[in-house]
């Protein structure tokens, strides 16, 4: 699954603001290309820190029915901590793995193929 970051403003007060953006021009039709590629189908849950930059969840949720924001309670980082430090290395492995088969195949050329 891709991963994003998105650094710049402090408060969103509107739909307008670059995370909203984000959400319905990246995010969404970004997911749907892949669930439709996996085939999958259901809601899907997007699972947010409480980040000042991040709008109002009434308006990302408007965006798309099959699409819901939800954020975690302020202060909640202590508690999860330990989680959150699986999930970062479980993260690093998946995006290690990628970029390594990426290059792999890059370099890997149809004349390597007919001697395997």
């Amino acid at each position: 699954m891709p991963s994003y970051s998105l650094q710049g403003a402090k408060e969103c007060v509107d739909e307008l603001c670059p995370f909203s953006e984000w959400y319905s021009e990246e995010f969404i039709p970004n997911f749907k290309k892949l669930r439709e590629r996996e085939r999958k189908t259901g809601k899907v849950l997007l699972i947010l820190d409480n980040a000042p930059c991040h709008p109002p969840v009434e308006i990302l949720n408007a965006i798309d029915d099959d699409f819901s924001v939800m954020y975690l309670p302020p202060n909640v980082t202590v508690l999860v901590q330990p989680m959150d430090q699986g999930v970062i290395e479980k993260l690093k492995r998946m995006y290690r793995k990628q970029v390594l088969w990426i290059l792999f195949w890059q370099k890997t050329t149809k004349k390597v193929l007919l001697f395997c």
